[in-house]
């Protein structure tokens, strides 16, 4: 079955999210776990990375499934290293993701759908 997450560090911002399953993430010591959990330590087939940080970004391409893809909706400054071997082995996809050409809306309408058909 599949299932939508969202995890932020808003209440605010997760509240818009429904009917996804929310996450706040703000003050947990492992986020990673808790994600894995969620998913029935499945992981996950996708992950938007809509922050610029390097260990969110880290965390995402740990927790994805095989061939499992990870668009990058926001910039990380600076190097950011990345597990090759990981990528390779798993056969993963990093795709990067900067203009969203006013079909934001969208997305999240889509999103919207797709975990209310997962839920039912």
């Amino acid at each position: 079955m599949s299932r939508l997450v969202v995890a932020g560090h808003h209440d605010f911002r997760l509240s818009l999210a429904h009917p996804a399953i929310t996450v706040n993430v703000a003050h947990m010591t492992d986020a990673k776990k808790v994600l894995l959990e969620v998913s029935g330590g499945r992981g996950y087939d996708a992950v938007i990375l809509a922050t610029g940080n390097r260990r969110a970004f880290q965390d995402a391409l740990e927790l994805l499934c095989a061939k499992g893809r990870a668009v990058l909706f926001s910039a990380i400054s600076g190097e950011t290293p990345v597990d090759l071997l990981r990528v390779h082995a798993k056969e993963l996809e990093i795709v990067g993701a900067c203009n969203d050409q006013e079909r934001l809306d969208e997305a999240v309408e889509y999103l919207v759908r797709e975990a209310a058909r997962s839920r039912s």
